[in-house]
């Protein structure tokens, strides 16, 4: 859950893609993604 005040990275819309394909088409765990 997000605080108030807590800054989030920003990625590019690509990365973002990549690893969310990541982890559903090869089941790469969170971990390894990052």
């Amino acid at each position: 859950m997000a605080v108030k005040g807590q800054k989030f990275k920003k990625y590019p819309e690509e990365l973002k893609k990549e690893a969310i394909r990541l982890h559903m088409e090869e089941k790469w765990t969170y971990r390894q993604i990052t």
